[in-house]
């Protein structure tokens, strides 16, 4: 897929008091930024042009950390949200920045994908025609979306955050959505929340019988950062894989080279930006394993 959007203008209300200062895409999830895990999954999904949207007054620091996407072998644009009013209201905000007629891969910015299934495999049976969502098994259905399948995979309900959920099945932060999405967003009002519900996009194309389930297999890693617990179980994991296994995990620098983006000698001078870190000298090793 050519063209995402990276949803980033949300406050973390939920992280208090540590974004009172700061956005929480910024956070470390171990020795990264929160924000590079959702956009080396975009890089590892193909996508070549990315807007990033984001509050205006967060705007500047993220363009220090991201720039224009060169360093990645893609283009990063920005587009500015007045207020937080939903994942719908991202695209309206992107619009702009989009390419009509081209799907688009639809992420939220605080999300952390790791394992088969994710990356390159995230959009292997996309359609043109067709609304994807990407879902997890988990514990605790309630704090997210939720989708009811039968027996055959074919959607039943889908709900955001029930009381009473009807499955297990929540709805990861990343969707592959056809162009005229953005049109139907349009038509949405708000919800008794106040925001504009991925949950009506996403039952309107139901509706139409162009919404399709793919449910990330086992071995796969979802985890929401959003929440104090979240930060801590994502840091946690990313630690873990890394310093048992030797991955990299949530790299930009390491998916866009992986992807072809970028060659080694990018890959180089990406890593000499961050000298002696942990994070630099792993990029290097990437380089010297693969000579």
């Amino acid at each position: 897929m050519n063209q995402g959007v990276l949803l980033a203008g949300g406050y973390g209300t939920r992280l208090g008091p540590v974004t009172k200062s700061t956005n929480k895409h910024f956070l470390p999830i171990f020795d990264k930024p929160l924000i590079y895990y959702s956009l080396s999954t975009m890089i590892l999904s193909g996508v070549q042009k990315l807007v990033i949207v984001c509050a205006d007054e967060f705007a500047q620091q993220f363009k220090r950390l991201l720039d224009d996407g060169s360093d990645w072998g893609i283009s990063i644009s920005y587009a500015i949200q007045s207020e937080p009013a939903g994942i719908p209201h991202g695209l309206l905000v992107a619009e702009e920045l989009l390419q009509p007629g081209q799907n688009i891969l639809l992420g939220l910015g605080d999300n952390v994908l790791y394992g088969p299934g994710t990356g390159r495999d995230l959009l292997r049976e996309s359609s043109d025609n067709f609304t994807e969502i990407y879902c997890f098994q988990v514990s605790n259905p309630s704090s997210f979306g939720v989708v009811e399948v039968d027996s055959d995979g074919e959607i039943l309900s889908i709900e955001e955050k029930p009381q009473k959920p009807k499955s297990n099945l929540a709805i990861t932060g990343f969707y592959s959505l056809p162009y005229e999405a953005i049109e139907i967003a349009k038509t949405l009002s708000k919800s008794n929340r106040g925001e504009f519900e991925i949950v009506d996009l996403l039952n309107i194309f139901h509706s139409k019988n162009r919404l399709r389930v793919n449910i990330l297999p086992r071995g796969t890693a979802w985890l929401d950062a959003g929440s104090q617990k979240g930060l801590l179980e994502s840091s946690e994991f990313v630690h873990a894989i890394q310093n048992r296994q030797g991955y990299l995990v949530g790299s930009p620098d390491e998916a866009a080279w992986r992807m072809g983006n970028i060659d080694s000698e990018q890959l180089l001078r990406n890593a000499k930006k961050f000298k002696n870190s942990d994070y630099g000298i792993a990029l290097r090793n990437l380089i010297n394993e693969n000579e």
